[in-house]
């Protein structure tokens, strides 16, 4: 299942790619930065706000909702791997 999804969000990735292209030489040119409060007012910004939240929110439950396909399947790490993964001994002890 997991090697299904992989597949099918690289295809996607690849697709979109092929959409990327570089900007109008003329348009590379300008160098000038618009001020901070003219950008934050315009509806364009808080729709690429809304729609990036939404995209990142919507990825990570779809990333929280595979965990468990992915522990029926064996796919985890081991408690004997746990205790001795990196970040384990970032955090204080007890916790």
């Amino acid at each position: 299942m997991f090697l299904i999804i992989g597949v099918v969000y690289g295809a996607a990735i690849l697709f979109a790619g092929l959409l990327v292209s570089f900007p109008p030489t003329e348009a590379s040119e300008i160098r000038r930065e618009p001020p901070v409060r003219r950008i934050v007012r315009q509806p364009l910004f808080w729709g690429l706000a809304t729609g990036m939240f939404g995209g990142t929110f919507a990825g990570l439950m779809v990333i929280g909702n595979l965990k468990p396909y992915g522990l029926d399947e064996g796919v985890g790490i081991s408690p004997r791997r746990l205790r001795s993964a990196p970040s384990r001994s970032a955090t204080p002890r007890g916790v």
